[in-house]
């Protein structure tokens, strides 16, 4: 894993929130941007939980989607946040491949970089 990303730990610091903003792009779009990165670290907390195995299962997706939602005791609420985190992973496992990086590897460029396809996509 890069070390961009080891220096985040948990959380998108104010540091990680200022390189975002200073993306030359609009607003939607580093919005984007910042929940791709959620996602990355999210996945990158389950793996370090794995004894850093980077392969994200839907067994362990589903595990975190319910830990997390137990707070809110709503299964409802467990089953879409697993459903909207398994359709990251496949874009960000998609992309990863195609420029030949780990998913755990991208960092704020290469989220950027997928913003600004998926966008020119969408127009097109």
């Amino acid at each position: 894993m890069s070390d961009h990303f080891n220096q985040l730990s948990n959380s998108i610091n104010e540091k990680i929130l200022q390189e975002i903003e200073s993306l030359n792009l609009p607003l939607l779009q580093k919005h984007h941007v910042r929940l791709l990165l959620h996602c990355v670290q999210v996945f990158r907390d389950i793996a370090v939980q794995k004894d850093n195995n980077p392969v994200i299962t839907d067994q362990d997706l589903r595990l975190w989607c319910e830990l997390e939602s137990s707070k809110f005791e709503d299964k409802a609420f467990s089953d879409l946040l697993f459903e909207q985190m398994s359709l990251a992973r496949n874009k960000l496992e998609f992309f990863s491949n195609e420029i030949n990086k780990n998913l755990l590897d991208l960092n704020i460029s290469d989220l950027a970089q997928l913003t600004k396809e998926n966008t020119e996509l969408e127009n097109e």
